[in-house]
């Protein structure tokens, strides 16, 4: 989608090199291979849902060994408006929204979480519950339900899914992440810039892009050829600054007119739940499994949601087999 025809575009119109990591040829021994890799080198976690990120990192470590990403740590400027399926995921929104363990999203996922074989009975999602609580009531206080959400995700999605990422990527490239630096954090989050001075589950676009504010500052300071440049959100980075330029963007979003949005052809269906299916029929066809390749075959195109779940589901299938070899 736009994350892949924005980059293309940028490096057309500022004389960048491009190189291209084409994921369709990601299959076969290469893709278990990664999955293997990104399964041991992260203790057991994830190993399913992005495995490309580590194939990335492998070929661009062949010829640069300083890897600098802006992409995980933003999420302190973007405020959370609702449940998402990698961050604040819908029972924790849920559980911050209603303060009780009377969760119905969370319990609303029994069924699947049975037929994956995660759990037995609904008292461990209560249990669960429990545990979520007892860290909601650890935090001060005096902090907002944003807040709550915030720091939720800094100290549990963050290290759990980007901080995975990172970390097998340091195995073979150095990674650098601005936006997690502890001197940047420590000043942002003291800032209305950040996510933690803004109202729980915030949808008002006006309000919420005051997160963004801090781009077109950085970039008019270090590249300002790039801060006029569309971005794959349909507006320049420039635009966020200025009456006019905040007009544009309402119009666009109103008549829904970005460039880089038209292609529906997203990597995750190239990447991870083709591997999935790949990994399904190969390494999970004796008679014995075929009531579980059933099921995960079900709830994979579900929804993204439910496929995240398959992906830990397969995690656990594939840590199995690993061992037993």
């Amino acid at each position: 989608n736009g994350d892949v025809d924005n980059p293309m575009y940028l490096a057309d119109k500022l004389g960048f090199q491009y190189h291209l990591i084409d994921l369709s040829e990601f299959k076969g021994k290469e893709y278990l291979e990664n999955v293997d890799n990104y399964l041991l080198n992260s203790g057991g976690l994830n190993a399913f849902q992005f495995p490309q990120s580590l194939a990335c990192i492998k070929e661009i470590s062949n010829f640069k060994k300083i890897v600098v990403n802006g992409y995980v740590g933003s999420e302190i400027l973007a405020s959370c408006k609702g449940p998402g399926v990698e961050l604040q995921l819908p029972s924790v929104v849920d559980y911050v929204k209603n303060e009780s363990v009377e969760n119905s999203v969370a319990n609303q996922l029994y069924e699947i979480l049975k037929e994956l074989k995660f759990i037995d009975s609904k008292n461990e999602i209560t249990e669960a519950l429990l545990r979520l609580k007892k860290y909601f009531d650890g935090l001060p206080d005096s902090s907002t339900k944003n807040q709550k959400i915030a720091c939720y995700t800094f100290e549990h999605d963050i290290i759990n899914l980007f901080g995975t990422w990172i970390y097998n990527g340091m195995h073979f490239a150095k990674m650098r992440v601005p936006f997690l630096d502890n001197d940047f954090f420590e000043s942002i989050i003291q800032t209305e810039v950040s996510q933690f001075y803004r109202p729980f589950l915030e949808t008002s676009m006006l309000k919420r892009i005051k997160g963004q504010k801090l781009y077109p500052v950085i970039l008019n300071k270090t590249h300002p050829d790039l801060n006029k440049l569309m971005s794959s959100k349909g507006y320049a980075p420039q635009d966020i600054a200025n009456v006019f330029g905040l007009a544009k963007i309402f119009l666009r979003k109103l008549f829904k007119i970005n460039r880089f949005k038209g292609n529906q052809n997203w990597l995750d269906s190239m990447s991870t739940y083709k591997g999935a299916l790949y990994y399904l029929k190969n390494y999970c066809s004796a008679s014995s499994e075929s009531k579980y390749n059933e099921i995960v075959n079900k709830y994979l195109s579900k929804d993204e949601y439910s496929r995240s779940l398959c992906f830990l589901s397969l995690t656990q299938t594939e840590l199995k087999r690993l061992l037993n070899q």
